[in-house]
């Protein structure tokens, strides 16, 4: 009796030991479980970052390079090369950063983001949007008289405008600016509005020599100027009596020994 009685509660106990045992197996497993999906878990976080790493990297290649003046040249470049503002918008450098924002205004010739930058860059991103669109217009809304005296000066010629060169800031830019136009533009006529005796003569000895025209030397010439153009004229189409009507008396006498002769007078 005794010993049926030991032998069912120790059945009882193999019982209890077994299924303690496959209670903590499965916890083993579960525990197991666990630190595989955390090490799983872990490694997809690490590779995510890497991931956005590589793409931030590959989107913007300056990113990884040491210091920020580097970091900028590169940025600066990479605006120039694609037109993209945004490498512009990552430079930390206010003036570097400015000039970077006119060149993509002028590439693309977009006035509006050429007027938030500071004075002398914005005159001279306006300044080359101007030239671009060939409106003069926007040479009036230039801050910096420098600038906008360039925009006149440059439009002048390209919209072919004799009476931009009013809008000038000086009198001696003014007149510059109608001795460039004239020259440029081939035209005497221009000559003629120029308030500088001096200048006046040169444009015209400039023109008779680039149209090959003798009549305008001598006109608004000082003796000097209508000498050397005669002189020009007279070895071009070797002819020595063109020396005969020079003023200047030195440039007369060479002009003769250009041809071996003598004055007569």
């Amino acid at each position: 009796m005794t010993k049926r009685k030991n032998t069912k509660k120790t059945s009882k106990e193999d019982i209890n030991r077994q299924q303690k045992d496959k209670i903590e197996k499965q916890l083993a497993n579960i525990h197991k479980n666990i630190r595989l999906a955390a090490i799983v878990l872990i490694l997809l976080v690490v590779i995510a970052f890497v991931s956005l790493m590589l793409v931030a990297i590959k989107q913007n290649p300056c990113a990884k390079l040491e210091t920020q003046a580097q970091k900028d040249n590169c940025n600066y470049e990479k605006a120039i090369e694609t037109s993209t503002l945004a490498f512009c918008n990552k430079i930390v450098h206010s003036k570097f950063k400015e000039s970077c924002i006119a060149e993509i205004a002028i590439a693309g010739s977009d006035r509006s983001l050429c007027d938030p930058l500071s004075n002398t860059t914005q005159g001279y991103c306006l300044k080359n949007v101007a030239e671009s669109l060939l409106d003069s217009e926007i040479c009036r809304d230039i801050s910096s008289d420098f600038w906008k005296d360039e925009c006149f000066l440059s439009l002048s010629n390209l919209t072919k405008d004799l009476d931009l060169c009013r809008k000038m800031s000086t009198f001696h830019l003014r007149n510059t600016c109608r001795y460039d136009y004239a020259t440029a533009q081939l035209d005497v006529t221009a000559c003629a509005h120029i308030r500088n005796a001096s200048m006046s003569g040169m444009c015209n000895f400039d023109l008779a020599i680039d149209t090959s025209n003798i009549t305008l030397c001598g006109k608004a010439m000082k003796d000097h100027l209508q000498g050397m153009c005669l002189q020009h004229f007279a070895l071009t189409l070797n002819d020595s009596s063109l020396c005969d009507n020079i003023r200047a008396e030195i440039i007369k006498e060479g002009c003769y020994d250009s041809f071996g002769t003598i004055n007569a007078s």
